[in-house]
């Protein structure tokens, strides 16, 4: 009971820091890593963050989808490695722009 609490606590906050952006980034826009995701549903974000991603660097924006969980980014700089489920996508929280 305990975990499902916490978890939720988390898919929460997820969602409401989602919420908070007045205005999405468009395809080409470019954006900044900066702030790793600790925690998502779909584990392939996290780990392909920590396998692709550098903090600090800029890249640009090829598609925005935003979900009821979270809100993802595709990246151009990026290819799909699994094109039928368009990975890889990361944790819009993750960057700024």
């Amino acid at each position: 009971m305990l975990t499902q609490f916490i978890e939720f606590k988390t898919m929460k906050a997820l969602v409401t820091y989602s919420t908070k952006f007045d205005t999405l980034p468009k395809e080409g826009d470019k954006i900044v890593y900066r702030k790793p995701t600790k925690f998502s549903f779909f584990t392939n974000v996290v780990e392909d963050e920590k396998k692709f991603l550098k903090l600090g660097n800029t890249y640009t924006v090829k598609e925005v989808t935003v979900a009821s969980s979270a809100t993802y980014v595709d990246l151009v700089e990026f290819p799909y490695y699994d094109v039928e489920r368009k990975m890889p996508f990361f944790n819009l929280c993750a960057f700024e722009w």
